[in-house]
């Protein structure tokens, strides 16, 4: 359920306390004040933990229909708190068994990394899928393809390889972009990946 997926997801990004909210991990670039996803069964919402009661209640006020299709006024509110320097707006995508289903793969597993693949050119990785963040039932990839060998069909190679592996140890592979990663976006499609929520964030 698109619902369970989007909590999962979080739950690599952040702790959640026993009132819900989001708490960084130490040391973490992830500082979202308030992350929205929109789904089909409708929305799933999430507030830091130091966010102040006023501005919380504010941006309760309002719901989170109206604050994803306003967000200006979502960092106007957020700006009475401190300034809001970035926003995040995305998709974000699970593989499952069926879209992995007969699949070979020439990537090989790499090592020092959590959970990671790759390919290799005269002994050198050219392209890499590996867990920018992991825990015991999921993970998020992170791609990399060195440019001079891309537009060949490695970073399809070595996601699967990756997702392939998390599958086999009961974990859900997710993979995520931002809307104006027009190359994150084609390299979903040509997986077949779905998009089973959009993203938006306000850090």
């Amino acid at each position: 359920m698109p619902s369970s997926l989007s909590a999962i997801q979080v739950r690599l990004e952040y702790q959640i306390n026993r009132s819900g909210d989001l708490v960084p991990f130490p040391g973490s670039s992830e500082q979202g004040r308030l992350t929205l996803y929109q789904h089909l069964e409708g929305f799933s919402w999430w507030f830091q933990k130091d966010l102040p009661s006023g501005l919380r209640s504010t941006l309760k006020s309002l719901g989170p229909a109206e604050c994803w299709a306003f967000p200006h006024r979502v960092r106007k509110i957020l700006e009475l708190w401190s300034p809001c320097p970035s926003s995040f707006r995305g998709e974000a995508c699970a593989f499952t068994n069926y879209e992995l289903g007969g699949v070979k793969s020439k990537a090989v597993r790499l090592s020092g990394t959590q959970t990671g693949w790759g390919l290799k050119s005269r002994g050198k990785v050219v392209a890499s899928c590996v867990s920018v963040r992991e825990n015991e039932e999921a993970a998020e990839s992170w791609v990399w393809v060195e440019p001079s060998f891309r537009r060949r069909g490695l970073g399809r190679i070595v996601t699967l390889a990756w997702a392939r592996d998390l599958l086999s140890r009961g974990k859900i592979p997710f993979y995520s972009y931002a809307d104006y990663n027009t190359a994150s976006r084609n390299l979903a499609k040509s997986l077949g990946l779905i998009p089973f929520a959009q993203v938006m964030g306000f850090d």
